[in-house]
């Protein structure tokens, strides 16, 4: 299960970086997703073309200077637990995860590439959410849309007794086997795979919804990634788990039903989640500061 790839990737360095480029480089880490406008020019001023996107992580490298998620491992995972509590981040180095990387290129018939899905694919399995060691950031859509899908697998293990009463981090390990099943084989592995079209679409529902509670997220950004969403789905990335049409137009109605369903919540509602701070986007203060005292 993987976070695609926006269509625009961008990748640059800068030959002689400023000093200052290593400061913006840790407030670019601290904030997370902080892909503003404001942020580009700023940037862009400094180390022109800069800016890179790795999967779903807005981020940006410079010679010498590459940071990783992994230095806020402890971070990230507090925000996927938030969703999921079994959830645990680790990364794509694993020999599991390369062993799946040619899987899939065989089973998709070379279109998904390992490299494509070791570098710019975010994964789940069971509770375990692996991001690609070299992302600098990872948005909090996509936290949010990996810890759905550790829910589902924990949902799965209820049909595996007795092993499923076992607690829920055994449940999102031996959900594995019926996930597979739906995820990978319902009805068929290519073309028309209900069930991975369906697991998918539940999982980012479940990020426009909270992206939109909590204001990291805008009607125009759920659209805009509902577009692009059902494209990956319905490509080769995803075995074309369902026809095009079909898919863009689920997906389209599945956001402005989400739209619909947030706008409809009280102001104070709204105003109450985004204070809450539960999963925000960009945090009023420094994370790693908040890890230490904690």
């Amino acid at each position: 299960m993987a976070g695609p790839q926006p269509k625009t990737s961008y990748r640059s360095s800068c030959a002689n970086p400023l000093p200052l480029v290593a400061e913006l480089a840790r407030i670019n880490k601290i904030l997370s997703v902080s892909n503003t406008g404001e942020h580009r020019g700023i940037m862009d001023a400094i180390c022109p073309g800069s800016l890179v996107r790795f999967g779903e992580s807005a981020c940006f490298f410079c010679s010498g200077d590459a940071l990783s998620w992994v230095e806020n491992r402890d971070y990230y995972q507090s925000l996927a637990q938030g969703v999921c509590a079994s959830s645990k981040l680790t990364t794509k180095d694993h020999w599991v995860w390369h062993a799946g990387a040619w899987f899939l290129c065989v089973m998709t018939m070379g279109q998904m590439k390992p490299g494509q899905f070791l570098n710019d694919y975010a994964s789940t399995l069971g509770p375990i959410q692996a991001f690609p060691r070299q992302w600098t950031t990872i948005s909090h859509r996509l936290l949010v849309h990996e810890a759905r899908h550790s829910q589902q697998f924990e949902f799965a293990g209820w049909f595996v007794p007795p092993l499923c009463l076992l607690g829920p981090r055994v449940r999102a390990w031996v959900g594995i086997l019926p996930m597979v099943l739906a995820y990978g084989l319902f009805p068929l592995p290519l073309f028309y795979c209900w069930g991975r079209k369906q697991l998918e679409l539940d999982a980012e529902q479940q990020a426009w919804r909270m992206g939109l509670q909590q204001g990291w997220m805008t009607d125009a950004d759920v659209r805009r990634r509902a577009l692009e969403f059902a494209a990956s789905v319905s490509s080769w990335h995803y075995g074309r788990a369902w026809p095009h049409e079909w898919t863009v137009q689920q997906f389209q109605s599945t956001a402005e039903a989400v739209i619909s369903s947030a706008a409809s919540r009280p102001d104070h509602e709204r105003s109450a989640d985004s204070a809450a701070g539960g999963h925000p986007d960009e945090p009023q203060t420094d994370p790693l500061d908040e890890n230490r005292s904690q």
